[in-house]
């Protein structure tokens, strides 16, 4: 029914239900320093939701899909986020999370729901991946698609940067 449950892992003691007022939670992520939650979401506004894990509010709602909200990654220093849609709502949306969560691009392409999301260290790319087996590799601050690899004949369920390289 859209809540979030937070426990504390050691006692079993249940923290706080955070209601997002959606059908159910799809996807979450928490920043590097579990400061803030962020809830993808599906009907009925298939939304973004970033939540204060101090105070338990919601700080911020983001919307731009058309449907749940898949998948979800941050960028290392939690400047960038990045969102992937399914069942029709192929795209990928990057937002600015240090300029309040500011719509920056739209990535279309994809023919399959999008799986996987992964930032290179720098913040520079985003590699997707979609359920037919594709990836794109994305320029962060243009939303330029720089390369196009047909890697697989099934879903990318997965997708990681070398840390050295990437």
């Amino acid at each position: 029914a859209g809540l979030i449950r937070l426990w504390n892992v050691e006692t079993g003691e249940k923290l706080d239900v955070l209601n997002t007022e959606s059908s159910r939670v799809t996807s979450m992520v928490f920043n590097a320093d579990g400061s803030m939650l962020i809830a993808g979401t599906d009907e009925p506004d298939f939304n973004i939701q970033l939540w204060d894990m101090v105070s338990g509010e919601r700080i911020n709602t983001l919307n731009a899909h058309q449907n749940f909200v898949q998948v979800m990654a941050l960028s290392a220093k939690n400047r960038y986020l990045a969102s992937g849609g399914a069942l029709g709502d192929n795209t990928v949306h990057i937002w600015d999370l240090e300029n309040d969560g500011l719509f920056l691009h739209s990535i279309e392409g994809h023919t399959r729901s999008v799986k996987s999301l992964a930032f290179s260290a720098d913040a520079e790319i985003l590699a997707t991946g979609d359920g037919k087996g594709v990836i794109r590799l994305v320029d962060v601050k243009t939303g330029e698609v720089r390369q196009i690899i047909e890697a697989h004949d099934c879903a990318v369920a997965s997708l990681k940067f070398e840390p050295e390289n990437g």
